[in-house]
């Protein structure tokens, strides 16, 4: 197979090469939590309170991949930059030490969470008939943290690496393992919530196990060196520095979810709760193209700005935003003509379809801006401008929509809740086209070196 130059082949080619497995990979990745939402439904085909037990981890789910993306796509974005300036040494450092930081924090979380466990169902929002289920799943999921870590980290390395290949593979290895497992353990073996939970984890080991045989079976240009994997302030500094925006944009997301799942209990009660569930969910997964675009260009960008050639660079964010806005546009189309065809897939619960129908079309209203917003908001990590990303993150996180969580059901019950995100989505993308704008002005006037 032709070796991909990052430098000099066509962009459009690199991007596709890059991008396709990426999609590909995130879209069977994000079937780990749907498939279990699909399966868990069905436990109870005309009842909620399993499916809303599992919804209320949502927010945990969303703190451990807020610390797997602070290391992955921190040390990623680095080690592309990196090989594009040639210095392979500091690359390697930054992988041994994304293993290091894996493991403090993995430890940290399992401990914090099961110590703390029914204290944190209860600000998640648990009800009496949901918190059995909530806390069976949640202990099994968070005694799975370090494979879950390792499996989601150190994968993004691999495509710094130029592997997307591999990246693919790992995604898929753990997704395919997961929806097999799934209905075994579930019903097979009657294990129920604790069962997709099971088959969770053991899908993320073994992804863990393969991603980890990657950097040490002599196939990868870095290698995980052990002289590496002591702390170096300097090295961990690198990966916080990029790695703090998309951290901050999940962790935000945890937090808006607390504070949803609380408000829907108010207004709708478990069936709400269960709705936002499935809604959250397929929402995730349509936007799967827009994220696998942003790791495929991830590494040509970072390849390209390391290597001073700025012409490319814009002409990578140009094509990777036509692609994103069209993707998500089809998708937006799909949604708002088969809301209630889709949410039926995951339960039969008449109110909850009712409220996970109208919410469905209301929540995504403004989904094909956001193939512009949120691609834009990674291209800014890429190019180590990691304090716009994290700007523009907490502005649609943080500034616009939870506050408008608070306010708006206040005023229209239920549909608040909806209402809150397009809204928060309008408002950021408008402050993000005003970044980028200015941001491809100077990109504009600084000469290609190279």
């Amino acid at each position: 197979m032709k070796k991909l130059d990052l430098e000099n082949d066509s962009i459009f080619y690199l991007i596709m090469r890059f991008s396709i497995p990426s999609i590909i990979g995130c879209f069977v990745t994000s079937l780990y939590n749907l498939v279990d939402r699909y399966y868990i439904g069905k436990l109870n085909y005309t009842n909620s309170d399993a499916l809303t037990g599992v919804g209320l981890i949502n927010p945990v789910a969303t703190i451990i991949l807020a610390f797997s993306v602070l290391v992955g796509i921190g040390a990623s974005s680095n080690i592309s930059i990196k090989l594009g300036e040639k210095d392979e040494r500091t690359a390697e450092k930054l992988l041994g030490n994304s293993f290091l930081l894996i493991v403090v924090f993995s430890t940290l979380i399992t401990s914090f969470g099961l110590f703390f466990s029914d204290p944190l169902l209860k600000a998640l929002g648990s009800t009496p008939s949901s918190h059995d289920y909530a806390k069976s799943y949640m202990t099994i999921i968070l005694i799975g943290t370090t494979f879950n870590m390792f499996s989601n980290a150190l994968n993004h390395t691999i495509r710094a690496a130029g592997n997307a290949f591999r990246s693919t593979i790992t995604m898929l290895l753990g997704a395919i393992l997961n929806i097999i497992l799934d209905p075994i353990f579930i019903f097979t073996l009657g294990l129920g919530v604790q069962g997709a939970a099971l088959a969770t984890i053991i899908s993320q080991f073994v992804s863990s196990i393969w991603v980890l045989s990657y950097f040490v079976s002599g196939k990868s240009p870095l290698k995980i060196r052990i002289k590496y994997m002591f702390p170096n302030i300097k090295v961990i500094m690198l990966i916080v520095s990029i790695g703090v925006a998309p951290f901050i944009m999940q962790a935000s997301t945890s937090v808006v979810n607390i504070i949803v799942n609380n408000v829907l209990k108010i207004y709708g009660g478990t069936q709400a709760i269960g709705a936002m569930t499935i809604i959250s969910s397929i929402s995730f997964l349509f936007l799967m193209p827009v994220l696998g675009i942003s790791q495929g260009i991830q590494p040509i960008t970072g390849f390209n700005y390391g290597a001073k050639k700025y012409d490319r660079v814009r002409k990578i964010l140009k094509y990777g935003i036509i692609l994103s806005s069209v993707a998500v546009t089809l998708i937006f189309i799909l949604i708002q003509l088969f809301p209630s065809q889709i949410i039926s897939i995951f339960n039969k619960d008449p109110k909850l379809v009712a409220y996970g129908t109208s919410g469905l079309r209301i929540y995504n209203l403004m989904m094909p801006l956001l193939g512009f917003q949120l691609l834009t908001t990674h291209f800014f990590q890429n190019i180590k401008k990691a304090e716009f990303s994290l700007l523009l993150t907490l502005l649609r996180q943080v500034i616009l929509l939870l506050p408008l969580c608070l306010i708006l059901p206040r005023y229209y019950g239920i549909n608040g809740v909806w209402i809150a995100t397009p809204i928060a989505d309008f408002g950021s993308s408008i402050i993000t086209f005003i970044f980028l704008v200015r941001e491809m002005r100077k990109l504009k006037n600084v000469p290609n070196v190279i």
